[in-house]
C-alpha cells in the first residue's frame, strides 16, 4: 500500500483498527486534497506563491509569532456544538513538524479523534474524524483555528469549522504543566 498523507504524518495504521485507520487516511487525505485545491497551504500572508524550495518548514512557521505546537496539550472550553463538561473536557494532543500538523484527542462527547492538516504562520488548517460516545457515529470535517496568546502566555486555539453543515467555533487553551 502506498505511503498517504496519514504515514507520513507518523500514523501508524497497525496501531489501531482497520475501520480506524481508514478514518485517519480518509481525514487525512481529504486535508491534502482540499489545501490544494484551495491553495491555502500554497500562498504566503502577503499574498505571493512561494518558489519550489521555500515549501519547506522555514517558510510554513517562519511568519508565526506563536510558538510550535509540538507536544502540547489543550483543554476545550467552549464549543457552539455541545455544552463542554468542565469536569471533563476534550483533551487535544498537538503535533508539529515541517509546516505540518496532526495529532489526537479525547474526552467529554468523544471517545476519540484524530486530525491532520497544516500551519502557516499563526492560522492552522485540520481535517479531523472523531467518534461520539452517546451513538458511535463517525463525525469528520474541516476547520480553521487561529492561534492566540493568553494574557498568561498560554496557546489559545479560536476553531471555526463546520457540523452538521452550519459554522461552529470552539475555544481550547494550552494546559499548564503540572
Amino acid at each position: 500500500m502506498p505511503r498517504g498523507a496519514a504515514e507520513m504524518l507518523g500514523f501508524d495504521p497497525d496501531e489501531g483498527s482497520d475501520e480506524t485507520a481508514s478514518m485517519v487516511r480518509a481525514a487525512a487525505d481529504s486535508s491534502c486534497e482540499h489545501h490544494r485545491a484551495s491553495g491555502r497551504d500554497r500562498r504566503l500572508t502577503d499574498g505571493s506563491e512561494p518558489r519550489r524550495d521555500d515549501l519547506h518548514n522555514r517558510t510554513m512557521t517562519s511568519l508565526a509569532s506563536i510558538p510550535s505546537l509540538d507536544g502540547r496539550r489543550f483543554l476545550m472550553v467552549s464549543s457552539t456544538t455541545s455544552a463542554v463538561d468542565p469536569e471533563s473536557p476534550s483533551e487535544f494532543v498537538y503535533r508539529e513538524k515541517d509546516g505540518a500538523i496532526w495529532g489526537d484527542y479525547s474526552g467529554d462527547t468523544v471517545t476519540f479523534g484524530r486530525f491532520v492538516g497544516t500551519r502557516t504562520g499563526d492560522t492552522i488548517w485540520v481535517s479531523f474524524v472523531h467518534v461520539l460516545v452517546s451513538d458511535g457515529t463517525v463525525v469528520t470535517g474541516d476547520g480553521e483555528s487561529e492561534l492566540e496568546l493568553t494574557d498568561d502566555g498560554r496557546i489559545r486555539l479560536v476553531e471555526h469549522y463546520e457540523m452538521h453543515g452550519l459554522p461552529q467555533l470552539s475555544v481550547c487553551e494550552e494546559l499548564v504543566a503540572a
